[in-house]
């Protein structure tokens, strides 16, 4: 799919867009994870999101991530709902790594740098 495609997802769809990237990120996405998205979206909808994600690379995946909080509803409302659902996210395995809390960081500055504020 090309960035444009990716950068036009509906607010679900950018949750679990933005989910799987922050699950896949330390490179050992957890069934806990998985059931953790999988839950409160639904196994099509991860599935279908894990396979964008697939597609693209990591700097595509950022953008598609930054673009679809500007482009939503009330931006600063789904930043605030991505990063409510990161930190639940991070935890569902019972542990919140470094490398996770430093991706939280990452992601909120990504975000933070687009002047969507919470």
């Amino acid at each position: 799919m090309s960035q444009k495609t990716i950068s036009q997802l509906k607010e679900d769809d950018l949750m679990v867009f933005t989910l799987v990237y922050a699950a896949h990120e330390d490179l050992e996405m957890t069934q806990e994870e998985i059931d953790f998205i999988t839950s409160r979206y639904g196994h099509e909808k991860f599935e279908n999101m894990l396979e964008l994600f697939t597609q693209n690379s990591d700097y595509e995946n950022l953008e598609a991530i930054r673009n679809g909080v500007m482009h939503s509803e009330n931006p600063s409302k789904t930043k605030d709902q991505i990063l409510d659902q990161l930190t639940q996210l991070f935890v569902a395995d019972g542990e919140y790594s470094k490398l996770e809390v430093v991706l939280f960081k990452f992601l909120e500055k990504i975000l933070d740098s687009n002047g969507i504020k919470s």
